[in-house]
């Protein structure tokens, strides 16, 4: 009964991830990243991330095997960056999990991972993600992914450069419009430019005009008599 509960909530965890796929995670879940990095040397550089995780949480080791909730670290497909080798710093916390019934490893209230890094081209950087899970209690959240990118400034160090999208000053002030005059539009909607020359007369005899045509219509013509007799009751 246990191992069924076990694939049942693994299989959930799976759909979910599925779904966090295509949504935003600038949210970051219940872990804020902060990422640095150090030189080596000029095709070997270290990378540290660090975890800052939320009260009574837990974050997942790298450790972790890939069929059990884990954090990961990826780089792009297109990468030409190798990591040869993680390294977790913190206080790792392994012990027996009630809902899972396994043993896990998790890091709480703060996690340090330094990844070493080999990079063919530089002046690309490196471009990847920290895709992780965490827990309080039975509560499981779904794999986050927070994405990073590191770009070579001009000293040769890689400097980290934030994802989020911010709208520079010049670009939201070439979408503003200093003024609007509703007397003189950019463009001219709707209406053929004739709708002045119309008075109010013309359109009421044009509006009885169209009614006596429309009574000589096949559809309608047949019908007069009918309506005649019924008022008149002949």
């Amino acid at each position: 009964m246990k191992n069924c509960l076990r694939i049942l909530f693994l299989a959930l965890l799976t759909v979910a991830s599925v779904k966090m796929m295509g949504q935003d995670s600038s949210h970051a879940l219940n872990v804020q990243w902060y990422f640095s990095s150090s030189k080596v040397s000029n095709t070997e550089f270290h990378l540290i991330i660090k975890g800052k995780i939320e009260k009574d949480w837990g974050l997942f080791s790298t450790s972790m095997p890939d069929t059990l909730p884990n954090t990961r670290i990826v780089l792009d497909s297109g990468s030409s960056v190798i990591i040869k080798n993680i390294l977790e710093k913190g206080k790792p916390i392994e012990e027996k999990n009630s809902l899972l019934q396994i043993p896990i490893k998790y890091f709480k209230n703060e996690v340090e991972i330094s990844a070493d890094v080999d990079i063919n081209d530089i002046k690309k950087g490196i471009k990847g993600a920290v895709i992780f899970m965490a827990f309080k209690g039975d509560e499981f959240t779904s794999p986050a992914e927070i994405p990073f990118r590191f770009v070579l400034d001009p000293s040769g160090n890689l400097v980290y450069k934030s994802t989020d999208l911010k709208e520079s000053d010049q670009a939201a002030q070439s979408l503003k419009r200093k003024s609007i005059n509703l007397s003189a539009p950019v463009n001219n909607c709707g209406g053929t430019g004739t709708e002045g020359s119309k008075s109010l007369w013309r359109i009421f005899l044009l509006g009885i005009l169209g009614g006596l045509v429309g009574l000589v219509m096949p559809c309608t013509f047949p019908m007069i008599p009918l309506t005649v007799s019924f008022f008149t009751k002949k």
